[in-house]
Order: structure tokens, then sequence, then C-alpha cells
């Protein structure tokens, strides 16, 4: 869930009952800076399941119900959802309401009602307050599509036919590498959470996992503060709790909408030592990281992205073809480092790159191979410090790179100028990467630090 400004008008009916799921993500033993170097790079685009063609769902139409028509992010998702939707030959309608339970069931029942082919709970309408809504939309053969409240892993409802989750645990952890990197590994750390919504009970048990993990020596203290008390009690627990405790370093807030009452609680206890982190990228955040103003990271989303994710599960439910399992939608970490790359001064959806444009409509169209060149397959597997390769000579066309790290430490595989590179692969884990090479010399390394230089690196010809 994204909280972009203060979701107030929630009812508590809304919120509470719902179960949270494991915390499967694996915590880390390096003081985080692996996941930070991974996450702080602009993310490449990975297709969330098999290319299809999406031909199949044109002159159909979707019913989007956001959860409220007053917050930005979700309503940009919306928005860009439904400019996809007209490039690819599909109606989007959305609903404007103001995050009340009982305009949720009336956008059901108006689906239902103009016949729509599939409905979208875009961001948070909670589907077990609308259990005889959705059984109406089943019977009238209407599939239902949950997006950015689960993390994965999670069993939907009844009624549900697919998700697209939201990487809550990944954020949890960040949320918690951040701090000890902020912090220089001596983090001790004031949690301002919330316990309402199931995704920020995940945040919550990832990050203090994290923290446990990555620097046992770290302290963590959380405060829980209720949705609709966000604006009158955080800046007073924030106060109370840094002059009770003056070690406290660094104020860790689930939600970018905590920051200015964080920072107004930090201000009153006149600790100006005090850093800050929290989750969702907004601007107003981004801009204080670039002038170094208190806050020193946040973890960001970007709605076009997520709205091209929301999409492409759609097109495939309306396409009849079987909805991805859990798609991975991506999230960057962002500190001093590299906050000058969302834009000075930051705008929406800059920094998160764009190859998922043409990827995603490449997906949808079946992913033809590149015309007039060849396909082939190379084997990359990492060592300490090597690549071992199949050949480090290929025909151009469409290159698929596959290996597996075979070494006892995490590594990558970067082609520079190709900008395209793998993710940080555990010991024992397997990746694959698609190229599309034009004749040439292309320099390929492992970038973390001193692996290149003691032997990750190379040249892949291509002719």
């Amino acid at each position: 869930m994204n909280i972009r400004p203060l979701v107030a008008s929630l009812s508590a009916a809304a919120l509470v009952g719902l179960g949270v799921a494991a915390v499967a993500t694996a915590a880390s033993t390096d003081g985080g800076s692996a996941n930070i170097a991974r996450y702080s790079a602009v993310p490449t685009f990975v297709a969330p399941g098999p290319a299809f063609d999406a031909s199949k769902a044109k002159g159909k139409t979707i019913f989007e119900i956001p959860v409220a028509s007053y917050l930005p992010f979700v309503v940009n998702i919306g928005k860009s959802m439904k400019a996809i939707g007209q490039q690819v030959g599909v109606k989007v309608v959305s609903l404007s309401n103001q995050g009340q339970p009982s305009q949720w069931i009336q956008g059901i029942e108006q689906a239902i009602t103009q016949k729509a082919d599939l409905i979208v709970l875009n961001t948070a309408p909670d589907p077990r307050l609308l259990g005889p809504q959705l059984a109406a939309a089943h019977k009238a053969g209407i599939p239902v599509l949950v997006t950015h409240l689960y993390p994965s892993g999670r069993k939907l409802p009844p009624n549900v036919t697919a998700h697209v989750p939201a990487p809550f645990r990944q954020v949890g952890m960040l949320l918690a590498d951040g701090a000890i990197a902020a912090t220089s590994g001596k983090a001790n750390v004031l949690v301002i959470g919330e316990n309402q919504f199931e995704g920020s009970r995940v945040i919550l048990a990832s990050l203090n996992a994290e923290l446990k993990k990555a620097c046992p020596a770290c302290k963590a203290k959380t405060v829980i503060v209720p949705i609709n008390d966000w604006a009158t009690k955080i800046s007073t627990e924030t106060s109370t709790a840094l002059n009770a405790d003056k070690s406290i370093n660094v104020v860790v807030g689930l939600y970018d909408a905590m920051q200015d009452q964080m920072i107004a609680g930090i201000t009153i206890a006149g600790r100006s030592d005090v850093l800050t982190g929290s989750y969702n990228g907004v601007t107003a955040v981004i801009k204080r990281i670039q002038g170094k103003k208190i806050v020193a990271f946040t973890v960001g989303e970007s709605a076009n992205q997520v709205a091209y994710f929301n999409m492409d599960q759609a097109l495939r439910i309306l396409s009849g073809v079987a909805p991805v399992k859990d798609p991975a939608t991506p999230f960057r970490f962002f500190d001093a480092s590299n906050a000058a790359q969302a834009g000075v001064p930051p705008k929406d959806d800059k920094g998160y790159g764009s190859d998922y444009k043409s990827g995603f409509l490449k997906l949808w169209a079946g992913a033809p191979a590149a015309a007039g060149g060849s396909s082939s397959t190379d084997t990359f597997n990492m060592r300490e410090f090597a690549f071992d390769t199949t050949s480090d000579t290929v025909k151009a066309g469409t290159v698929t790179i596959v290996g597996t790290n075979k070494g006892n430490s995490v590594h990558n595989l970067v082609f520079p100028t190709l900008n395209k590179k793998t993710a940080f692969i555990q010991p024992g884990k397997s990746f694959k990467l698609v190229l599309t090479l034009k004749p040439g010399s292309y320099t390929y390394a492992c970038t973390l630090p001193r692996h290149a230089e003691n032997g990750m690196q190379g040249v892949l010809v291509v002719k």
C-alpha cells in the first residue's frame, strides 16, 4: 500500500482483521550493503511472465476502483492504466470515490450493470469487505484483479482471480539497511509504524528481522500510531522518544506521509543530529535527500511502472492467458548517492528507467525474434574470482546468457556499454540475461568491490 497523503477517511473496519503472511525475505549478513547496492541501481525490465498476444483483449472494458481518488500515487496509476489501455485497444473506466467502502460497493455494482470484462481493485480496497459484491461479480462472469494490497505468497480471498503484490518485505528489509548505512552500523532506530494495514505489519516484521540479523548490535524501538492520529500524534511521539533516549540517531517511518510530522518532532526535541528514512519515494522527500535536510533515504516506486504491471496481469486475464503468480514490481532505494537521478527538482516516475515500456509492448505482441538475427545461448558461471564461459565469441543477434553462482560470495554480471546487468546473485543461485547484440566487442565484469580487479572481467566478441 502507498499512503501518499494521509488516508484518514478509511474506516477502522476497512483495515483490521487481516492476517500477515510469513516474512520470507532472507536477511542480510553483510550489514545490508549488498541490498543497498542492488536496489540503488535503476531497475532493469524483467518480463513478469511468458509473452502472449494481447490483441485478444481489444474492445474489452476494465472497471478500475481505486482505494481513494484524492491519493496522487493511486490516481496516477489509474491514469497510466487508462493511457496504456488506449495503446492496446482496451477501455479503462475509473470510479471516482473518497475511500468509503460503500462507494467501492457501488462501484462493483456499476461494473456488473455495465457488463465490464474485468474489475481492478487498485491499491487497497479490501476484498474482505466486498464479499457479496465479489460473489455477484463472479456469478456475472467478471474476474477480479487486486493490486498493491497483499505481499507475495498471500492466499487470495474468494472470488479474487489474481493479484499484483506490493514489495512490502523488501521495503522493510531496505528500511533497516538504510538505517544501518546512514549511521555507519551504529543504528539506534525509532520506528514510527502503524498496524492496521496488512502491508504495514509485513514491513514492520521484515524491518525488525533484517535489523536483528544484519546488525545485531543495533537497537530499535517501535511506536505504533493509528492512521487517523498521524497528523496529531507522530510529532509528539517522536519528540518524546528522542528526549527519553538521547542515543536514538535515526527515525524510520513506514511511509513518506509520516515525514513532516517526524521532522517536526525532531525539531521540537532539538535533535539536529537525527536522520530519517521512509517508504514511497515522493518527490518532496527525495528533494530533502538532495538538500541533505534530515532525510537520509527512501524506498520508492514508480506509479507508471506499477500501472504497466497491473495492465500486464489484466491483459493476460482478458486474453484468456493464465495470470502470473506473484509478479515482482520494481522499486528503488534512494539516498544522497543517487537522488539526483530522480531529477532536480525531482519528478514523479523519473529515476526508475524506461525500458519497461518497450519491454511490455514487445511482450504483449508475443515478443517476436529480431528479424535477420540468430539466437544462441552462452554460459557464464561465477566463482571467486572469474567467469567460466562457454565461449567469449558469439554471433550477432539474440544471445541468452545463463549461469550459476558456483562461488561462496555474492556476484553479478554487468555489460556497462549495453546498460544490461543481472541482479546480485547469491551462491548456488542461477540467472538468465537476454541480450540483442550487433557485431563488436563488449566488456563485462562483476561490479562488487575488488571483484573485477581480481579477475571477474572480460570481453565478449560478437561477429
